[in-house]
């Protein structure tokens, strides 16, 4: 697959608004696709509409080209659909993969933190409670 800018993936944590960029990236890549469909349709009906109500010869030919864009049309936007669909499949499916390997980094990451931060606040509590008791006596005196 040619390295293109939907191929590159920076393996960071991904947060729900990578996710939904990515669901919105095809829901856009769906909705382009119906736009070459119903273009094609479109350009196909003016083409049968030029053949069925016009005599003159030349008007025809027009309605004929119309018929044959609009095939092409079609054509061509069911191979950008698959080809962007391809792609953005091949990109979730690496974004499903670091994710799931952050997942478990963090999941590491977050046990380590929890042993060192229970280590700290156990060898705090020691300290306070071995610490000597100062009395109010023992304070310095201020002078006026």
């Amino acid at each position: 697959m040619p390295d293109t800018p939907y191929t590159k993936i920076i393996k960071e944590e991904l947060i729900l608004r990578d996710h939904l960029a990515a669901d919105r990236t095809t829901l856009a890549n769906e909705r382009t696709y119906l736009a070459y469909v119903r273009t094609s349709m479109t350009m196909f009906i003016v083409g049968v509409s030029l053949v069925k109500f016009f005599d003159l010869f030349i008007i025809q030919i027009v309605g004929g080209l119309f018929m044959l864009f609009s095939l092409g049309t079609f054509v061509w936007g069911s191979i950008r659909y698959r080809s962007m669909s391809n792609i953005i499949h091949h990109v979730n499916k690496n974004v499903e993969s670091i994710s799931m390997d952050t997942a478990a980094l963090n999941t590491s990451l977050k046990t380590n933190v929890g042993e060192v931060r229970d280590q700290t606040v156990l060898s705090k509590s020691q300290e306070v409670v071995n610490s000597p008791v100062v009395s109010a006596s023992d304070l310095p005196k201020q002078s006026n």
